[in-house]
């Protein structure tokens, strides 16, 4: 949940009520899922408002499954990988799925990237998020993308939407496809060792 002051509890109260009233017809939708809806809104806001950086960009490149090339207004390039999020490397089974999946939610798009920091590599951490405020680190962990990178962020939601595609056997969790290696392990295997999965 967020750390929240009144004024942010109030707004997560509104933004409930209001999603409540447009999808809980009929009670179609849980309360449960209403209130992730919401919860998700209410980190959004928090980390527009205590972000360092903000940037709007046209994504022009999906480099792997967690790393994409932008075109900021002012015409400037930059890499940016997904905050909170590791999806399988390049070579790795699922990681040109995960590339593709990706694309789809971004490619050529204009997207909101709100900088949690840089790494070595020189890119840019972010989170990001589709004009229409799609978080897509919740899309790709909902379509079995990849996996929360719990070493770096310890965002309950993101932990819950993994978990529920590992027992919904979607994407990389399915029965059928190789025992999922972590891209971080993966990384630290010899060429033989990683021969054996592919």
């Amino acid at each position: 949940m967020c750390d929240m002051s009144k004024g942010k509890f109030f707004i997560l109260l509104v933004i409930t009520i209001s999603l409540c009233l447009q999808s809980c017809n009929g009670f179609a939708q849980t309360l449960k899922e209403v209130t992730r809806k919401a919860v998700v809104q209410c980190s959004s806001l928090n980390e527009k408002l205590e972000a360092k950086e903000v940037v709007e960009m046209k994504v022009i490149k999906i480099v792997d499954g967690d790393t994409f090339d932008g075109l900021t207004k002012d015409f400037k390039q930059v890499r940016v990988r997904l905050a909170a999020f590791d999806a399988p490397e390049k070579g790795q089974p699922y990681g040109n799925n995960a590339r593709q999946k990706l694309s789809e939610l971004l490619f050529g798009k204009e997207v909101v990237v709100v900088m949690t920091g840089k790494e070595h590599y020189s890119r840019m951490i972010a989170k990001v998020y589709t004009k229409d405020s799609v978080d897509v680190v919740a899309e790709m962990l909902k379509s079995g993308m990849g996996w929360h990178f719990k070493r770096f962020d310890n965002n309950l939601l993101y932990h819950e939407m993994e978990e529920e595609a590992r027992n919904a056997q979607v994407g990389l969790w399915h029965q059928d496809a190789h025992t999922p290696i972590a891209p971080w392990i993966w990384r630290k295997m010899s060429k033989e060792e990683r021969d054996q999965y592919r």
